[in-house]
């Protein structure tokens, strides 16, 4: 869910899937991957692997969609892929979009600087898999690890709301905001 910027195509992360689906480690009725938001670049840069997978049924693309549909999607999502730059000052860079990933308790694939902030967290968090962009033997056995909780009974993990959770909601947020500010 979100934009994908051409400076993190997600053509390893497609790669990966592709060689689970043809070594037979996973099969293609139980796997969809569904892009949704701003993803225009997908087919420019990953075009092979992304037609192939479009094509035969694995990859679905909705566009742009409300905010509230956006979160019914992350929702109902056995895992959410979440993507950074590869980028000198990627340590530093913790996108927003992982709070709304944390807030929907869904299992985190996290392609994104191992040392930096947005790793930080969702190791703290105990929210998902963290791995480079580029490490596609990670990648795999990550999907392998979540498709063998999927496919058996069962299903994958709903983090529980925690103390650690609580602190990121809005409203708790905004109150330690109004008491940093003295009010």
């Amino acid at each position: 869910v979100g934009i994908i910027y051409e400076d993190m195509p997600p053509d390893i992360f497609l790669c990966a899937v592709l060689n689970l689906i043809e070594s037979g480690r996973i099969t293609e009725k139980n796997i969809k991957i569904i892009f949704v938001g701003a993803h225009g670049c997908l087919k420019t840069f990953t075009y092979p692997v992304y037609q192939l997978l479009l094509k035969r049924g694995i990859i679905e693309e909705k566009g742009f969609v409300s905010h509230s549909e956006s979160i019914k999607y992350m929702r109902g999502s056995g895992a959410l892929l979440l993507m950074s730059a590869k980028v000198s000052d990627s340590e530093q860079v913790v996108p927003s979009k992982v709070y709304e990933y944390l807030a929907a308790r869904r299992p985190i694939i996290a392609l994104v600087n191992e040392h930096g902030f947005c790793a930080d967290l969702i190791r703290r968090s105990n929210s998902g898999y963290i791995m480079p962009i580029d490490d596609k033997e990670k990648i795999k056995t990550v999907i392998l690890d979540l498709y063998s909780k999927f496919s058996g009974n069962s299903g994958l993990a709903i983090f529980q709301k925690s103390d650690y959770f609580n602190a990121y909601e809005r409203k708790n947020i905004t109150h330690r905001l109004a008491e940093i500010m003295g009010n």
